[in-house]
């Protein structure tokens, strides 16, 4: 999926915004984020909406979604990244 948007919530929690293509993406899942040629390791920790889902333990294909990452760089401007599964 391309990032749509990406903030931060007040407790620090990154998180990203778009429609799932391929997938799913399950909690837990670990990811890339791709920044031309580099590649971040990340984990979608939480979804915190999925086609007025809350919570749903998978974001499946044509979903939009809201997912918490756990270790993207704090100095990655991430809107218009890449995140594709890790293989």
């Amino acid at each position: 999926m391309r990032i749509e948007d990406a903030f931060v919530d007040p407790d620090g929690t990154i998180v990203v915004t778009d429609r799932i293509q391929g997938g799913p993406v399950v909690r837990g899942s670990h990811l890339w984020l791709v920044d031309g040629s580099v590649r971040y390791p990340v984990v979608a920790a939480r979804f915190l909406r999925t086609c007025a889902r809350h919570d749903s333990e998978t974001a499946r294909a044509g979903e939009n979604t809201a997912m918490i990452l756990d270790g993207a760089p704090p100095h990655l401007q991430l809107r218009g990244l890449l995140l594709i599964t890790a293989e």
